[in-house]
């Protein structure tokens, strides 16, 4: 942070990338004011320590000589800078007696945080809340809404995004339904800009502060959600800028997600403002945080609730060390047809001279009557459709017979196994897995999806 605050739980904030900072020429505009009070105060201090008129140094000095003296000269203490950031750590036994009416009621019981924040916003008093996400920030929230409308007076909600924009306009719609009006100004859309509590982005609220609208004189609360948004490199200026701009009468919520240096960034605004910033954390995560890698087809559980698991990253370094296993190659199948017998196929038989299914196992290729080396069929293709018709799991025999009676031409279909070179080669280059042979000429034609289209020539 350019101004940092004086609680230094961070001595050098560079080096977390979490932490609030503090940007332009904005951040020096307090710390002027400051080193010009503390200049004033110190000069006060120091009024004490000053002679007054002229004395004789040598009669001083056999005086003490005379005398020597026997007590201490009390030094001048140093002057201590104004705490802007306070934690709040009131007894919230108390909170059912000293909040009588509460502005607005919820149908569970407030966790210790919310107690104490809900006590500073009866106050009319700056509060920041750091609190992990679904630990129940809103509902400070909501209660700086009613707490307003009850006072007659407006509310703006502002949020880094339209989308959570959006999102809060339809919550509080039917939250405040029968106790006050809600609208919401974007970029995009503007619903009944003169509400009691006014939803919009930091940017429009900047935009009416520049122009000076009306509508601000009414306003008692101004809720910041998100509001470490102000350490974004491009977008924090516009929280600065609005938080330095707004009227002095106007008390802020800012609700932030767990940051390092909450303190530092709520003293910021209490020096800028001129008014303590009660700062409220709480460390519950009601959403436990959980951390999975899924990898090479298992689950890992990295980090739960119990805590980070060593096993776990062991095991995942091994998979990443074991070699990837190649999925098994998928088997093309190619289409050829026959216009003409007999075909130049000679199937293969086992040693008792039979076979299940059709295995070429020889293609003649001397005679050109016989087409099927012409037609591109290779050894070790298997018939698996005739015309059509399914034939896997028929013997030899009833492939040849089926094969003689079919009407030309004939059209068988083969299945070229995936340990053929060919097919692998193939199959790798992602070329289709099905196949038609007609007429001398192979012509390819994709049945199967492929997942790459094939690298050009």
């Amino acid at each position: 942070m350019a101004d940092g605050g004086e609680h230094q739980d961070n001595p050098n904030p560079n080096q977390e990338p979490e932490t609030l900072q503090i940007r332009g020429l904005f951040a020096c505009l307090s710390s002027d004011e400051d080193s010009s009070d503390e200049e004033a105060e110190t000069d006060e201090e120091s009024e004490g320590d000053q002679v007054i008129g002229n004395v004789d140094e040598d009669s001083e000095n056999a005086a003490e000589k005379e005398k020597p003296s026997t007590t201490k000269v009390a030094k001048t203490p140093k002057h201590r800078q104004k705490e802007w950031a306070i934690d709040d750590t009131w007894d919230v036994s108390g909170f059912a007696d000293e909040i009588l009416d509460p502005a607005l009621t919820f149908p569970f019981e407030l966790d210790t945080f919310q107690k104490r924040a809900v006590r500073r916003v009866e106050r009319s008093e700056h509060i920041m809340v750091a609190a992990h996400t679904s630990a129940g920030k809103t509902v400070v929230a909501e209660y700086a809404i009613a707490h307003a409308m009850r006072h007659g007076m407006r509310t703006i909600y502002t949020s880094p995004i339209k989308a959570l924009s959006n999102q809060k306009f339809h919550e509080f719609s039917k939250r405040f339904e029968g106790i006050g009006s809600v609208g919401i100004v974007t970029g995009d859309v503007s619903v009944n800009p003169e509400a009691s509590c006014v939803i919009m982005t930091t940017e429009i609220l900047r935009s009416m502060l520049y122009r000076g609208d009306k509508g601000l004189s009414q306003v008692k609360w101004v809720v910041f959600d998100e509001v470490h948004y102000v350490n974004d490199a491009d977008r924090g200026v516009v929280w600065e800028e609005v938080i330095i701009l707004l009227a002095a009468e106007v008390s802020f919520v800012m609700l932030s997600a767990t940051v390092p240096n909450y303190r530092e960034f709520a003293g910021w605004v209490g020096r800028t403002k001129r008014r303590p910033v009660y700062t409220v954390k709480t460390n519950y995560r009601p959403t436990p945080l959980r951390h999975r890698l899924s990898f090479r087809g298992h689950d890992i559980s990295i980090l739960d609730t119990d805590g980070f698991h060593p096993e776990a990253f062991h095991q995942a370094k091994e998979l990443l060390n074991e070699k990837v296993k190649q999925a098994p190659k998928a088997a093309r199948r190619v289409s050829v047809t026959f216009e003409s017998r007999p075909f130049g196929m000679t199937p293969g038989k086992n040693e008792g001279g039979t076979t299940e299914g059709y295995l070429v196992e020889k293609v003649n290729h001397n005679d050109p009557s016989k087409p099927a080396g012409r037609l591109g069929v290779k050894p070790g293709w298997i018939v698996v459709a005739v015309n059509g018709e399914d034939v896997v799991g028929q013997s030899l025999d009833q492939v040849q017979q089926l094969s003689k009676e079919a009407s030309l031409p004939v059209t068988l279909e083969f299945e070229v196994p995936p340990a053929s070179k060919e097919a692998g080669a193939a199959g790798a280059a992602g070329y289709p897995l099905v196949e038609k042979h007609r007429g001398g000429q192979p012509q390819k034609l994709q049945t199967l999806p492929r997942s790459a289209p094939p690298p050009s020539r």
